[in-house]
């Protein structure tokens, strides 16, 4: 990714299983500049793990959280090239890169930032981790924002 734009400074990461909220470069607009003022941040993510339906309800907070979501994130150059590239799973391996990102080895005691209501949505019920049954108990009852122009809290 990083060799075909070798100017940019940050990639978002997005699956093709997903559906973005109408806000979605406008959250990692708002948010990417504290990747580069925290350097404990390891990723600012568009997913909330617990943004269920009876559990969000500001579009506009964010937390830090000390795992790694997925489902639609902001990655910096600097982790990629000298800590991610070299150590990259090889189709040989037993897992996915997504879990593999999420191990403590990796994420060495990093946060990300997540939005209180998501950003995005995961529509896909097939494929090597998913099926339609856990689809249906873990995804379908989570929130995708439907707010445009939100403006984000605390972000200075």
């Amino acid at each position: 990714m990083f060799d075909t734009f070798p100017s940019a400074k940050y990639v978002i990461v997005l699956e093709e299983d997903l559906e973005i909220s109408p806000d979605f470069f406008s959250y990692f607009s708002q948010t990417v500049h504290l990747m580069e003022e925290d350097s404990s941040l390891y990723c600012i993510s568009a997913w909330n793990d617990q943004g269920y339906k009876h559990t969000t309800h500001d579009p506009g907070l964010l937390y830090r959280v000390d795992t790694m979501p997925g489902l639609g994130w902001l990655l910096g150059r600097k982790l990629y090239k000298e800590e991610l590239e070299p150590k990259w799973p090889t189709p040989d391996k037993l897992w996915d890169w997504d879990m593999w990102m999420r191990t403590d080895y990796m994420r060495k005691g990093r946060e990300c930032v997540i939005p209180d209501i998501s950003r995005t949505f995961h529509f896909g019920k097939s494929g090597t981790n998913m099926n339609p049954y856990f689809h249906d108990r873990y995804f379908k009852n989570h929130i995708l924002n439907q707010i445009p122009d939100v403006v984000m809290k605390d972000t200075d």
